[in-house]
């Protein structure tokens, strides 16, 4: 008969194996408890953290914005402040340069050209420059020498016509093209921008 503290023995040394056993899985456990507690907190503190960065990002571009919008209305109320300095800047510049005697018969030769060159050749009677922008015919044929195709469009310096003024009378009317009444459309042109 085996001795009972044998078996006692035996069975203690069973609860021992047991009990390491227990706690070798205890440990394993709690080993993946905090890898998987660890894996968790990282994912959740990354997760908080795209979180902050995307409520950090979305103040930063509100606060751009906000910038930018400021900024854009200072310089829209700087240009509109400017707006009338420019055109009265505008003006004086014309009234410089239709002021300058020398300057207008280069001003007239030059928009005679234009005009000219726009309309059709048989359509052109005469051309009419005044007499304080041209001495003579001559100088008027000298100037508008390149742009009058062909010997159909008379040239006449007219005493009458003042400085700056030029008429090109047509086969069905008189186109008045000189600088003054130009002058006033872009005077109109840039008031009514200014308003």
């Amino acid at each position: 008969m085996p001795d009972t503290r044998d078996i006692e023995l035996l069975a203690l040394q069973q609860q021992v194996a047991d009990l390491r056993a227990a706690y070798a899985q205890l440990e394993l456990d709690a080993v993946a408890t905090r890898t998987n507690a660890r894996e968790e907190g990282y994912a959740e503190g990354l997760a908080a953290g795209k979180v902050q960065a995307s409520l950090r990002r979305a103040e930063h571009e509100a606060a751009l914005r906000d910038g930018l919008n400021t900024a854009m209305a200072k310089f829209d109320a700087t240009l509109r402040a400017l707006e009338p300095l420019s055109i009265e800047i505008a003006l004086t510049a014309l009234d410089r340069i239709f002021g300058d005697a020398e300057g207008l018969t280069r001003l007239v030769e030059r928009t005679a050209r234009h005009h000219v060159s726009q309309l059709s050749a048989k359509s052109i009677v005469m051309l009419e420059v005044s007499a304080e922008d041209f001495a003579s015919d001559a100088e008027v044929a000298d100037a508008m020498s390149l742009t009058l195709r062909g010997d159909s469009v008379r040239l006449r310096v007219n005493s009458q016509l003042k400085a700056g003024q030029c008429l090109v009378r047509l086969s069905l009317g008189t186109l008045d093209i000189s600088l003054d009444s130009q002058l006033g459309r872009i005077r109109d042109a840039l008031q009514e921008a200014a308003t």
